[in-house]
């Protein structure tokens, strides 16, 4: 059974907090960070993010939002990077790069290299 964590990506303070304590209500969420921080958010003003349940190859915990660089590489010989989301359907987390045509579960420790939030050009089309 895996622990069930979160993170949140603080909008307002344009910051990644870890998250020990939340409390869902009406339109808001409140929670506590590991740093003794409480807030009371609008869901417009911070992103909650699971932890998989898998740590990458150097033992960082892998949440949703961040990106990996999978073991495949494109036609100029480069690794491909790729966001990890949770997919409803599946009820379970993949792995997703639409410019490279990228989309499988999420099934190994890939390396963590950054997050949607933090690094976005990780993920963007190459042209060179």
């Amino acid at each position: 059974m895996r622990p069930i964590k979160f993170r949140l990506w603080n909008r307002p303070l344009n910051k990644m907090q870890k998250v020990s304590f939340l409390q869902f209500w009406g339109r808001g969420v409140g929670l506590l960070t590991s740093t003794g921080d409480h807030y009371q958010l609008d869901p417009k003003q911070g992103e909650l993010m699971q932890f998989t349940g898998v740590k990458d190859e150097n033992g960082r915990e892998i949440y949703e939002g961040d990106i990996v660089q999978t073991y495949e590489i494109d036609d100029d010989g480069r690794p491909i990077n790729a966001v990890v989301k949770y997919e409803d359907h599946l009820a379970g987390f993949t792995l997703t790069n639409e410019y490279q045509g990228v989309w499988r579960r999420l099934d190994n420790d890939y390396p963590v290299i950054g997050n949607i939030y933090e690094n976005p050009e990780l993920l963007e089309a190459r042209h060179d």
